[in-house]
Parts: C-alpha cells; sequence; structure tokens
C-alpha cells in the first residue's frame, strides 16, 4: 500500500526553507514524537526549515502519529512513504531529493537534537570551503545509568569521529546530490538480516577524498536513545562491523583513522585473541598455556567493576562468559568481513 508523499503546507510569509531535516523511520511510532518534538523546539526560526519523515513501510501507527503531528507542527512537517523497504539508504537518498533547503540535516529517529542543533549546525556553511559538518553524540541523559547488562553498548563522541554517522550530519544539497548521495549497496544485511547502513562513512569519505573540506561543530548536539536489547540482539550486535572491511577497502585512509578512533583491533580484541590461543594451546599442549586468558580474565573484570563482589560471584562469572561470548561475535565479523570483501581486519 503505497502513499504519496504527504501534502507540504507552505512555509509561514515571508519564510524561506534553508534546511531539510530527513529522518528515515521503521515501526519507532513511540520515538518519532521525540524527535519530532526536539525539532519543533530548535532556535532556528521554524519558517525556515522542514522536517521529512521517511517511512520504510512501517507496520505500526507510525501513519496515525505523523497525522496528529502534523496537524499541530509549526515547521513544514511531511510524511512520506517508501514504495517497498529496500532500507534505510534508499530512505535518506529519497528524502534529500524531496528537499527544497540549500542544507540537509540528517538525524534518525532514536534521537533528539538539543536546540541549537539546526543554528549552530547551519551557522558553519558560511565558510564556502564546508561540505559537511558534524556534531557531538551522547545518550539521552535520563536513561544514563538507568539500562541493564544488555544495553548497547557504545561511547559519547565528543570530538570529530571518522565514522561520520546519520545521527548527526549535515551536508550542502548541492554536493550531497553531486556525490549521489549514500550507496545504496552498502546497505547491507547480517546473517540475521537485519540492515547493517555504512553509506554514512563512505559518503563523507568520498567527499574528504574529493577534497572538500568538512567542519565539526561541539555546540550541534544530538542526543541518542540507549536502547536495551534482547540477550541474543545483544550478544550479535558487534558481528555488524563486518562491514568495517567493505569501507577499508575502498578508502584505505579510513584504516588508520578508524584504529586510533578505536573501532577495531581493540585492546579487547588483542587480549580475546591471546585467551583463545591460550585456551587452545592449554588443551593440546599444556595446561599452563591457559594462562595466557588472564589478561582478558582481568580486562572483563575491569569492565565489570562496579558489580565485584562475593555475594555475586556466580552472576559475575555468568556476565564474563557472556562477554566473551559477544567478543567472539565481534572478531568472528572482522573476520567474515576480511574475507568477503577481501580487506584484512583484526
Amino acid at each position: 500500500m503505497a502513499a504519496p508523499v504527504s501534502p507540504a503546507p507552505p512555509a509561514s510569509p515571508g519564510g524561506e526553507i534553508r534546511v531539510s531535516v530527513i529522518v528515515p523511520t521503521r515501526n519507532r511510532s513511540r520515538l518519532l514524537r521525540d524527535v519530532v518534538g526536539a525539532l519543533w523546539a530548535q532556535t532556528l526560526d521554524p519558517r525556515s526549515f522542514e522536517v521529512i519523515i521517511v517511512d520504510n513501510r512501517s507496520e505500526d501507527d507510525t501513519a496515525d502519529v505523523m497525522k496528529e503531528l502534523q496537524a499541530r507542527s509549526p515547521c513544514r512537517l511531511r510524511y512520506h512513504v517508501m514504495p517497498e523497504n529496500r532500507g534505510p539508504a534508499r530512505s535518506r537518498n529519497t528524502g534529500a531529493r524531496l528537499g527544497e533547503g540549500a542544507i540537509l540535516a540528517f538525524t534518525d529517529d532514536d534521537c533528539r537534537p538539543s536546540p541549537q542543533w539546526l543554528e549552530r549546525g547551519i551557522a558553519a556553511f558560511s565558510d564556502p570551503g564546508v561540505a559537511f559538518v558534524t556534531g557531538p553524540i551522547a545518550y539521552k541523559p535520563e536513561q544514563v545509568g538507568t539500562t541493564g547488562f544488555f544495553a548497547r553498548d557504545g561511547r559519547d563522541i565528543s570530538a570529530e569521529h571518522p565514522t561520520y554517522s546519520w545521527t548527526n550530519i549535515l551536508y550542502r544539497r548541492d554536493v550531497f546530490l553531486e556525490a549521489k548521495g549514500s550507496d545504496e549497496a552498502l546497505c547491507l544485511p547480517d546473517f540475521r538480516n537485519r540492515v547493517v547502513d555504512c553509506g554514512d562513512t563512505d559518503l563523507a569519505w568520498r567527499i574528504k577524498e574529493a577534497g572538500r573540506r568538512n567542519a565539526f561543530v561541539t555546540e550541534a548536539l544530538v542526543w541518542h536513545e540507549l536502547e536495551d536489547m534482547k540477550a541474543l540482539d545483544w550478544i550479535w550486535e558487534p558481528f555488524r562491523l563486518f562491514v568495517v572491511a567493505s569501507l577499508l577497502r575502498r578508502h584505505p585512509e579510513l584504516r588508520w583513522r578508524l584504529l586510533q578512533g578505536g573501532i577495531f583491533f581493540t585492546w579487547a580484541n588483542a587480549l580475546f585473541y591471546l585467551g583463545m590461543v591460550g585456551l587452545g594451546l592449554g588443551i593440546a599442549v599444556r595446561g599452563s598455556f591457559a594462562l595466557l586468558a588472564l589478561p582478558y580474565l582481568a580486562w572483563a573484570l575491569w569492565l565489570l567493576r562496579e558489580h565485584l563482589s562475593l555475594q555475586r560471584a556466580p552472576k559475575l562469572a555468568a556476565q564474563i562468559a557472556l562477554l566473551a561470548v559477544r567478543q567472539g561475535a565481534l572478531c568472528a565479523g572482522m573476520i567474515y568481513g576480511s574475507i568477503r570483501f577481501r580487506s584484512l581486519v583484526l
């Protein structure tokens, strides 16, 4: 049941659309009010930007939520349903083509842009040499410290990061279109058929390699949902980094930037490999080789240091085992990606 672009209400009298904010979504109606509300709270004049929600065939009540939001939106709020689910890359490219602003601002449906996000972000484009702008990413403050062991892990990004995430990025529209937007071939399913989109990193690096400059604006902050995951999803989540090998094959310079950014070949990976070798040799050759697993155990205990106590020993042992399984999923993803894309990643 394909739906056309909803009629776009005109900008307020005297208003000129300077920025098009593009938000792809699928089955996230419970979060849409947060991201749209945050965009309504922008310090930028609401007459000067539009919000385009691109729905990737949601099966929940997203359409009803959007109808309600459109009825009371202070800015132009557009809703487009894709004819078929071809992943978020196509949704973003579609939103970019629909947008009327000279600047395209991208964020996700599980995010909350800070009030100055647009105003501070577009200010950086006063330098005509700047092709795209990124800003910090942090978890929603009310969620920090409230999630459980199986929360999606990660870290705040407070400085320019080589992945240039869709979570918080703004492009000049002409630059985005000239580069043909996000490469939809990089919207890849993993073995559980969950989509991994690394088109953000690829697009940014294609533009940088073409000699264009970018800027990082510390005031252009976006908060991200801190998700509690199902145990199996949490274990296999790191496997999704198999796409790193594809990026490294396309952009060799990215290898050292990702290494510096701690994306792959982290200390935890190195200690895990050492521990697996030690356990293997301990079984096959001599038991004392198993001591090579102690550095990984020490790392795991440091990671879980807030839970250390004799009373929690059985639970702690289970958590260490789960961490090891998850680390194994990460390393398996790196090895699989290296073979699939013929680009070594450890």
